[in-house]
């Protein structure tokens, strides 16, 4: 009798082990989505940068690159040691979001990257954020931005 009660407490063990690794290995994969979808989406924003008018053109690299340091050197260090985010994070996205606006072109090209593309880009970047923050705290469910 003994011995099965063993087996038993063994195989309970063994599954309540394996449930907690699944959600972690859940927890990591979806964390590792969450900085791809950031990194490509900035990235793409990076590239439609070439559409827009000339004199936009650097401003929105510089915010994109600004962006990405910050997320690398600032953010990731602080989620890393556990410790609350603040919102530079946020407001460097908001820079780059209005880095991009185009408010008078006579170029199609450039009417088209600032009314479709370009805000779907930084949307995505932004879900990439949100997603990443969300799972590193749980505090700010959502940027308010169409996530």
């Amino acid at each position: 009798m003994a011995e099965y009660i063993a087996m038993m407490v063994s195989v309970l063990y063994a599954v309540v082990l394996g449930l907690c690794l699944v959600s972690v290995w859940e927890t990591r994969s979806a964390a590792a989505d969450h900085v791809q979808a950031e990194a490509s989406a900035l990235h793409q924003t990076y590239l439609l940068a070439d559409a827009l008018p000339l004199a936009q053109r650097q401003p929105v690299r510089e915010a994109a690159r600004t962006y990405a340091s910050h997320v690398v050197d600032v953010e990731w260090p602080a989620m890393a040691g556990r410790e609350p985010l603040d919102a530079s994070g946020w407001t460097l996205l908001d820079q780059l979001r209005r880095a991009g606006e185009v408010t008078r072109s006579d170029r199609v090209s450039e009417q088209i990257a600032a009314r479709r593309c370009w805000p779907s880009s930084v949307t995505w970047t932004t879900r990439g954020a949100a997603g990443r923050r969300r799972r590193r705290s749980g505090s700010r469910p959502c940027c308010g931005r169409g996530c």
